[in-house]
């Protein structure tokens, strides 16, 4: 037996909505809407309210009571902030280096400068190296001058310098001689007239200032041993060297090779180099005078 039912079409249901008045000089208003209509409805005035939310908590103080965080932003704003910190204690190690050596040359000039530690390896406010600088005399460095050239302030240091004292360029040792660690000070009252570099036997040892060789030759208790004469009244000696490479009469400019480390001489209880500086015939203390004396 054949069904003859036929299939029953679905009802497309309406929906009426009626906005009353809040005063009866008006009549009620009513609208009649489809499912599809109610839907988009619904889904507008919900998008509405997110958006409105949205504003209140990013632009109103409400915000900061239902804070939003952001893993990956706040990883990104932490390693901004340590880099930012890291550049920022370079160059106040920078900063505090570059005082070091400005006391250095004023008292190596024989400036009176009091209550200035040079040895100090802290980092110090960078706030109060600021004001620091900006006190001291017209031969100091313009803080503003390195501020702005930060970049290549550590290369930079001793065109700086070169430029700020002049007269430094010509006879007064400024480096080193040689690498090494300093095991001896100066100690004028024991009769220790310079330091004590110890170091490899073979390490060159290099002038810090030009001048002219007066004396190279060996001596029974210091070994081999070189002066140089810079000027001004200033000579540098240097004791129990394993090779002169200099001689009397010759010239030589800052940073030329002028002997080799050793341990010559009766006087010599090991590898090093004994290392004096004089002026006018007074025995001077080379800390007060080596700018790299650390290295």
């Amino acid at each position: 037996m054949l069904n003859n039912r036929q299939p029953r079409k679905r009802e497309n249901k309406k929906f009426t909505l009626i906005i009353v008045p809040g005063d009866d000089t008006d009549h009620p208003k009513s609208y009649v809407l489809g499912k599809f209509g109610l839907i988009t409805i619904s889904i507008s005035i919900f998008l509405l309210m997110l958006l409105i939310a949205f504003f209140i908590l990013v632009y109103t103080p409400v915000g900061q009571l239902f804070p939003i965080t952001n893993i990956e932003l706040e990883n990104k704003y932490n390693k901004q902030i340590v880099q930012v910190q890291e550049k920022l204690n370079k160059l106040i190690n920078e900063i505090v280096i570059l005082r070091q050596y400005n006391v250095q040359l004023r008292k190596a000039l024989g400036e009176r400068v009091d209550g200035l530690d040079t040895s100090t390896t802290s980092i110090p406010n960078k706030s109060l190296i600021a004001s620091d600088l900006r006190k001291q005399n017209n031969s100091n460095i313009e803080i503003e001058a390195f501020e702005s050239k930060n970049e290549n302030f550590a290369g930079n240091k001793t065109k700086i310098l070169q430029s700020n004292f002049s007269v430094l360029e010509i006879e007064l040792p400024l480096t080193k001689p040689t690498l090494g660690l300093i095991t001896r000070d100066f100690a004028p009252e024991d009769g220790h007239l310079g330091i004590d570099i110890s170091g490899k036997i073979g390490t060159l040892i290099y002038t810090p200032a030009p001048g002219t060789v007066i004396f190279s030759n060996w001596t029974y208790n210091y070994g081999y041993t070189l002066i140089i004469a810079h000027g001004s009244g200033y000579r540098t000696v240097y004791k129990h060297t394993q090779q002169l490479l200099k001689f009397e009469g010759e010239f030589v400019r800052r940073g030329d090779p002028i002997a080799i480390m050793g341990n010559t001489g009766t006087e010599s209880s090991g590898p090093h180099l004994h290392f004096e500086i004089w002026k006018d015939g007074n025995p001077l203390n080379p800390k007060n005078y080596l700018l790299n004396i650390n290295n």
